[in-house]
């Protein structure tokens, strides 16, 4: 027996349950399709959790309704100035307060404590840390320290996002709170950290805020800073450190020194040895800083836990002492409503999946993707005249439902190397150039490039899009007359000077031409069309890559997909590694035991020798 709907089959579980019945029993009874097990969980088994006296009573029974003040600032502004809806809010707030109960009570005299958040890429994350930042403040931590990837305009992003919610220093945003209860910036929009900033402004009981990179000269600074503070201000100063993308770049790919086997080891051995055995840098910085923190609850969060859930619980390095293993509570935010991800674009096994793939050829891919190692010449292809072609459409279809405000973005991405992005950007902007030529000075009746858009519209749009069907390409017409005015082509990488800013003017049509800036949490707003062909050996970098998962509320029917064969099956079968992970997380919670005693497995990809994502068991 199978269920028509999600909600059929999480109503049938709810009276599953109540015969004393487990849920893998009612999984297994009914053939629960595995895309929904972990919904279904989420849905009818919260997890609760107990003290270590066994009473379910948590320490934030504490703080009182009227106790919640940056929270309640918080969660108005989330509904009536960001227009979210109301059950969105709710589940952000009931979420927030699990992990926040799964924290250590910051009124206690000494913690440490080390947790893992998994969410899903580009569906919410920021969102619920910042939430959480907010409820962490109203129970008494006094420094929100985020590590915000290791790209200036992604730390500026979360640093901006922070100010408009938190502190109220952005506008739009929240107010300002009242004097006694504004935050205390340690950085800002134009500034990460400085050492230039005593830490003396640790003192006080006003919140804190910094958004740093998570890169090392700035991690030097800032255990430099804390191991410089007075020991009495920071043993006063609760804090929480938030990993943003805590899986990339704070993995320890290195070694941990060992422990001296006896008390006079001798010490030039010792410095020796350290060259061999000694953790990747920026792992090491964090676990220094977590080191130097009496009173401190490390957050990682991430949509890609594979290699956080694989990290030794074990090991102690001589130095820094025990690596970032989430070794005190690992979270599954459950799956927004109306998100589009893996399974929806590329289906499963079954071949489930929309309608939005388009593929590019291996000589049309070559002609794009470049390795290095000899001239690179890129030319237009079809495919990517195709993919130009419906960013054109699905700006103007925006435009006629009303969505002439909101930006709408086309991702180019074909590989990493920032010379040869710069050459695609050229050939792009000179391709754009000829389109706007073709599109203004030809006879506006018979021009052939009018034309031919008007065919592809028959073909391809008009009688697959509910809305349209009445309307003939006319209607389109000084729709696409704005696009082709407005378009930007922007070359987004670390060598390029080029910012992706949707505040400055609303409306935009961007086209985003890039590599590893594109790869990791920055936001694409309104991504409608994506050229990618970049390739990647690691699971959890190319799901990163696909910036094109997240909300598409309003133009999930416009949105394109132009990659290979070999990538579409690539996250095909992601989507079901993906899917076990996740049921692995949901039982660890379920069970009650904690993460240091239960391994986590992870499905091995079938094609491991070209894709290697062979991590298997565990601990």
């Amino acid at each position: 027996m199978s269920f028509p709907t999600l909600p059929d089959a999480i109503k049938a579980a709810r009276m599953h349950l109540r015969t004393k019945k487990d849920l893998d029993s009612f999984f297994a009874f009914y053939e629960v399709d595995p895309a929904w097990r972990a919904e279904i969980r989420s849905a009818v088994q919260p997890v609760v959790l107990v003290d270590e006296t066994g009473s379910d009573i948590k320490w934030v029974s504490r703080i009182r309704g009227e106790d919640w003040f940056y929270w309640d600032r918080l969660h108005d502004y989330m509904i009536a100035g960001k227009g979210w809806d109301e059950s969105d809010v709710e589940s952000i707030s009931l979420w927030s307060l699990r992990i926040l109960e799964r924290m250590p009570d910051p009124l206690s005299p000494g913690f440490r404590s080390q947790g893992l958040v998994i969410g899903y890429v580009q569906a919410g994350k920021t969102a619920n840390y910042t939430a959480l930042s907010a409820r962490a403040v109203d129970a008494g931590y006094r420094l929100i320290l985020v590590m915000s990837g290791v790209h200036n305009s992604l730390r500026k992003q979360t640093q901006v996002r922070l100010d408009r919610e938190l502190t109220g220093e952005e506008s739009p945003g929240v107010e300002k709170p009242p004097h006694g209860r504004q935050w205390i910036r340690i950085t800002d929009s134009a500034r990460d950290f400085s050492d230039q900033i005593g830490p003396e402004i640790l003192q006080g009981g006003q919140p804190k805020l910094a958004v740093v990179k998570k890169t090392v000269p700035t991690l030097k600074k800032l255990a430099a800073w804390f191991e410089s503070a007075d020991p009495v201000a920071l043993s006063s100063t609760p804090i929480l450190l938030i990993d943003d993308e805590a899986d990339q770049a704070s993995i320890n790919t290195g070694g941990d020194r060992p422990l001296a086997d006896r008390e006079d080891e001798d010490e030039a051995f010792l410095e020796e040895d350290d060259d061999d055995t000694s953790p990747s840098k920026t792992n090491e910085l964090i676990r220094r800083i977590l080191k130097a923190l009496p009173r401190v609850s490390y957050v990682g969060y991430t949509a890609t836990p594979f290699a956080n859930v694989l990290i030794n619980p074990d090991v102690r390095d001589r130095e820094v002492g025990r690596d970032l293993f989430p070794s005190d509570f690992v979270v599954q935010l459950p799956r927004p409503a109306g998100y589009t991800g893996t399974r929806e674009l590329f289906g499963d096994f079954s071949g489930e999946g929309r309608d939005v793939l388009r593929f590019v050829t291996p000589e049309e891919a070559a002609a794009l993707r470049t390795r290095g190692g000899g001239p690179f010449r890129p030319n237009v292809t079809a495919s990517l005249k195709a993919a130009i072609r419906d960013f054109l459409i699905a700006g103007a279809v925006r435009m006629f439902r009303g969505q002439e405000h909101d930006p709408n973005t086309m991702l180019i991405h074909t590989t990493h190397l920032t010379p040869a992005q710069g050459l695609i950007v050229e050939l792009v902007r000179e391709y754009f150039q000829e389109l706007q030529g073709l599109w203004r000075y030809e006879d506006r009746e018979t021009g052939a490039y009018r034309q031919y858009l008007r065919n592809y519209w028959e073909e391809e749009y008009r009688h697959h899009l509910d809305d349209m069907s009445e309307e003939a390409f006319d209607a389109l017409v000084p729709y696409i007359d704005s696009v082709m005015k407005s378009v930007k082509v922007l070359e987004l990488n670390s060598v390029a000077g080029d910012e992706l800013n949707y505040s400055e003017k609303k409306g935009g049509q961007i086209v985003a031409v890039g590599g590893n800036r594109l790869s990791r949490g920055l936001t694409l707003e309104g991504l409608t069309v994506s050229y990618f062909l970049r390739t990647s050996t690691m699971a959890d970098t190319l799901l990163q890559m696909g910036r094109w998962f997240g909300h598409r509320r309003g133009f999930e029917d416009l949105i394109r997909i132009y990659t290979t064969h070999g990538l579409a099956s690539w996250f095909a079968e992601l989507a079901v590694i993906e899917e076990d992970l996740r049921d692995e997380i949901y039982r660890l919670n379920e069970s009650g035991a904690s993460p240091h005693d239960i391994g986590v497995k992870l499905r091995c990809h079938s094609s491991f020798v070209s894709f290697p994502v062979k991590w298997t068991v565990q601990r």
